[in-house]
């Protein structure tokens, strides 16, 4: 049996990738991430491979021309996306898959997938998002309100994803995303 589609988008510093790691975690849902490909540079902690697959704009470009990708986008200057023979293999052998992706790329995927289930991650504020952004250390004061701006379009967006959770206790919107995909996957 082939496996499900879910799509997991919300602004940078919405706690997205911290929601899916935890589901990520849970066997019973049978879940496996599709591993973003990106031309933005490797964060201190992030593994090529892993992480993303890391590759120079040239070598990303090179593969959009083939149609190698079953989304991409260009967010904050750098490109992204997931390659189709991933996404193909993990359906295929029955996994659920699991996208952690921006809500430009979430949105190529609800037009090219119309069973694909979405779920939007909001902060509970813009100040608590700035907050989080100014936490997290990476990003300059300039970069950090660019991405504010653009965070405040993307949340505009949200009403038109399957699922919307505010991530404001970080245990209850873990336990409502669970509650979302294992939903999803008893239909």
């Amino acid at each position: 049996m082939k496996g499900k589609l879910f799509v997991i988008t919300g602004a940078s510093g919405s706690g997205k990738t911290t929601l899916a790691m935890d589901v990520l975690n849970d066997r019973a849902l049978n879940l496996e991430k599709v591993i973003t490909c990106t031309t933005r540079e490797p964060r201190h902690s992030e593994i090529n491979g892993k992480d993303y697959n890391f590759f120079s704009k040239e070598e990303f470009e090179k593969l959009i021309e083939e149609d190698a990708f079953f989304e991409h986008a260009q967010v904050y200057g750098a490109y992204y996306g997931s390659q189709k023979k991933d996404v193909d293999a993990l359906l295929e052998s029955g996994k659920n898959v699991l996208f952690i992706i921006d809500v430009q790329g979430a949105e190529t995927l609800e037009s090219r997938d119309s069973k694909t289930i979405s779920i939007f991650v909001k902060s509970p504020s813009i100040q608590e998002l700035k907050n989080r952004m100014e936490q997290r250390g990476q990003d300059s004061p300039e970069k950090i309100n660019l991405r504010l701006k653009i965070a405040k379009a993307e949340e505009e967006k949200a009403p038109l994803f399957d699922y919307i959770i505010v991530n404001d206790i970080l245990e209850e919107a873990i336990a409502e995303l669970k509650r979302v995909i294992r939903s999803n996957l008893n239909e």
